[in-house]
């Protein structure tokens, strides 16, 4: 088990790719702060397989971009296990239509659905990095991994904000890396390589961003800071069905 006894957050793990990862990290040993806007309960099936495992589990309920709530997850992080081996900031909104509105041109955007979005995808890991930073240099040891998509390379009309959140999260991942190496933390990127199926209407599993996420999180990706990684590609250069 390569993350035995690891301590991972993972913001968003209700569904999707923070649900799977959660499960994936429980499954190499970790024990588990699985947080999601809404309350525990929407969150009890996920904790109940992380305890299966024979891991430990917590929920904490907040919003990533608040920071008085991220300053709340990582109290209780703290206080459940001492220490914070690894962060994933997945949670994310993928489109307007999630705040009740229909993708659109830049220019019929509303300022809020726009602000809305930055805050969420972009501030949201600037301020659980921020909050986990100061254990994991006390550690000198420590892996970020910001969830991002191919949204994050190329431009997709009607998805302005989408797009420009996640390029955005793919320089914050650049440019954090460099001021952080020297304390043995690693932050890195990764996208699933396609959309991932999280309501029914088709598209990648999950699944698909394991393999790469439980490497990055663990000792065998040490060194490797500072990317981007597909995990789709990267499965298939291993030969990872996944």
């Amino acid at each position: 088990m390569i993350l035995k006894n690891r301590i991972a957050i993972v913001t968003g793990a209700r569904v999707g790719i923070g649900r799977a990862l959660a499960l994936g990290f429980a499954g190499e040993g970790a024990h588990i702060v699985i947080n999601d806007i809404q309350n525990e309960d929407a969150s009890r099936e996920v904790i109940s397989q992380v305890q299966n495992m024979g891991r430990k589990a917590i929920h904490v309920q907040g919003d990533v971009a608040l920071e008085e709530d991220v300053g709340r997850i990582v109290s209780a992080t703290l206080d459940a296990f001492g220490r914070i081996d690894i962060l994933v900031n997945n949670a994310g909104l993928r489109t307007i239509a999630y705040l009740g509105v229909e993708n659109r041109p830049a220019l019929e955007m509303e300022v809020k659905d726009w602000d809305r979005m930055i805050a969420v995808n972009l501030r949201g890991p600037f301020l659980m990095s921020k909050a986990v930073l100061p254990q994991m240099i006390k550690q000198r040891q420590g892996s970020i991994i910001n969830i991002s998509s191919g949204a994050g390379r190329e431009g997709v009309p009607g998805k302005s904000a989408y797009c420009a959140s996640k390029h955005g999260l793919e320089g914050f991942t650049k440019s954090l890396a460099g001021e952080v190496k020297a304390f043995n933390i690693r932050v890195n990127a990764l996208a699933p390589g396609g959309r991932v199926d999280t309501d029914g209407l088709g598209g990648l599993p999950a699944g698909v961003i394991v393999p790469a996420g439980i490497f990055l999180a663990s000792d065998d990706s040490r060194g490797i800071t500072g990317e981007s990684i597909i995990a789709k590609d990267w499965n298939q250069e291993r030969g990872i069905e996944a």
